[in-house]
């Protein structure tokens, strides 16, 4: 090991899961476990799924959404050249299995973030479509 870095720790990150005021309140950053250091974090990510503190789920969709868009530009720029079959077979890989992937973390989260997840149905729908 090169003798001017430092050896590096094990991280590890803790959410807490509490009210906006009570994480307000909330002084601690770190905390040492034996030979870990954890931080707390607002956000964790844990098998694809982003979830946030207070449980709204803004962050894993708002993830989500810029994720499937990322995805929908590159599969416009070559949607001339895909038969309507080809790109609804790429929609529903990309697409539709990110949307389905743990949707039922999603239930009843606000009218809000269901918009942003329709946005993308939408516009899947476009590129299936090539309007």
């Amino acid at each position: 090991m090169d003798e001017q870095q430092p050896a590096q720790a094990n991280t590890s990150q803790l959410i807490s899961l509490c009210t906006r005021q009570q994480l307000d309140k909330l002084s601690v950053t770190e905390l040492s476990l034996l030979s870990a250091r954890v931080t707390i974090s607002s956000t964790v990510h844990n098998l694809g799924f982003r979830l946030d503190s207070q449980l709204t789920m803004k962050d894993h969709i708002s993830a989500l959404c810029w994720s499937c868009f990322w995805q929908l530009c590159q599969l416009r720029l070559v949607r001339s050249s895909l038969t309507s079959d080809t790109a609804k077979t790429l929609v529903h890989a990309f697409i539709s299995s990110c949307l389905k992937y743990c949707n039922s973390l999603l239930y009843s989260v606000s009218d809000g973030m269901l918009k942003k997840l329709q946005a993308v149905q939408n516009a899947a729908a476009l590129v299936v479509t090539g309007a």
